[in-house]
This record gives structure tokens, C-alpha cells and sequence, in this order.
């Protein structure tokens, strides 16, 4: 379970990051619970957001499938849990609660920073490497090739990549992850590279 912090408007909603551990605690976890036993879902992953209130948790959406935005690698960093792999073997059939029940926290915290660029046509990409060289860094990872035109940040594809960091808790992850993404600069200029 992560907490989603997320654009304002116009790119309300959108996932800016994805922070573990959550601060929602354990009801939110029992509200998902409940969304997808009430749909029916017995076997596989899903995937539910919750929208946390004054009234406590409530369900916006549930879907039979993995998260997006890197949740599995999120999983595999902060819990040794491999999301793809248990979704495979619960597809073939196969037992998948022993793993899920022992997995063992890798971190304090973990967290999937995406990348906003600005307008224009991509140019080139700096500052990967030292983004990398940043403690507890997992993953950089760049969406777009130059020449891509970005546009206003409306929705999620307008997201230019992302960077996977881990700390000792979720405070120092969610640093590392910033820090990092501060270090990336996508250069735009206004013409198409031909």
C-alpha cells in the first residue's frame, strides 16, 4: 500500500509520486479488501485507489490487474516481493500466499519520483549519471527519446520518466528520490531535431 501525492490542476490527479510505507494505516487496507471481495475478485492482483476523507477511506477505483507507475518495481525494492512473478504464478494457478506473507521490508521507505519536463521539443537529457550516483537510488528512468514534444502536464503520459529511491524510512526515500530528480534536466528548445 503506498500514498499517491499528485499534481494540481489542470494535471489533477496525476501521479507525481508513489510513497511506502503509507501513512493511511490498516483501514485502508481493510476498505480494499472489502472493494475487491464485494467485486468478486478471488485470485490475482488488484489494484484499488482509495481517496482517504474526514469519513475515512472510500473507493474510486478497482481493477483486476497490477498497478502502473512502477508499483512492482516499488514492491521488489522496499518488500523483496516480485509483483510480475506472483501475478504469473497466480495466472498458472499457483500458490502465491506463502511468498506474499514472508516478504521482509528491503527498507524504511521507498518511493517512485516521476519526472515533470518542461514544454518543448526534447533536446537531451542531463544528468542521468549523477542522478544514479545518489545514495540509495535503485532506478532512473528516462520515457522519452530527443525530438519528443512535450506539451502541458495534463495526464500521466506527459510524465518524462521517473527515479526509484530507497531510504532507512519513508522521509529519507522520498529525499533521496528528490534529489535526485533535481538533478535531472530535460533541455527543450523550440525547433524539431531533423
Amino acid at each position: 500500500m503506498t500514498d499517491r501525492l499528485t499534481a494540481e490542476p489542470p494535471a489533477f490527479g496525476v501521479a507525481l509520486a508513489h510513497v511506502w510505507p503509507s501513512e493511511a494505516g490498516g483501514k485502508a487496507g481493510e476498505v480494499a479488501r472489502a472493494a475487491a471481495e464485494a467485486l468478486g475478485i478471488q485470485d490475482g492482483p488488484t489494484y484499488t485507489q482509495l481517496r482517504i476523507g474526514q469519513d475515512g477511506p472510500q473507493v474510486i477505483e478497482v481493477a483486476a490487474r497490477l498497478g502502473g507507475g512502477h508499483d512492482a518495481e516499488l514492491a521488489q525494492a522496499a518488500l523483496g516481493v516480485d509483483l510480475n512473478g506472483l501475478a504469473l504464478q497466480a495466472a498458472l494457478g499457483e500458490s502465491i500466499w506463502s511468498a506474499a506473507l514472508h516478504a521482509v521490508p528491503q527498507a524504511g521507505g521507498a518511493v517512485v519520483r516521476f519526472l515533470v519536463p518542461p514544454e518543448g521539443v526534447l533536446q537531451e537529457v542531463e544528468g542521468i549519471e549523477e542522478a544514479r550516483a545518489v545514495e540509495g537510488v535503485e532506478e532512473v528512468r528516462i520515457y522519452r527519446e530527443p525530438g519528443h514534444v512535450f506539451g502541458p502536464f495534463l495526464r500521466g503520459a506527459d510524465r518524462a520518466g521517473a527515479v526509484l529511491a530507497t531510504g532507512a524510512s519513508r522521509e529519507e526515500a522520498l529525499e533521496r528520490a528528490d534529489e535526485a530528480a533535481r538533478l535531472i534536466r530535460f533541455k527543450v528548445g523550440a525547433e524539431s531535431l531533423v
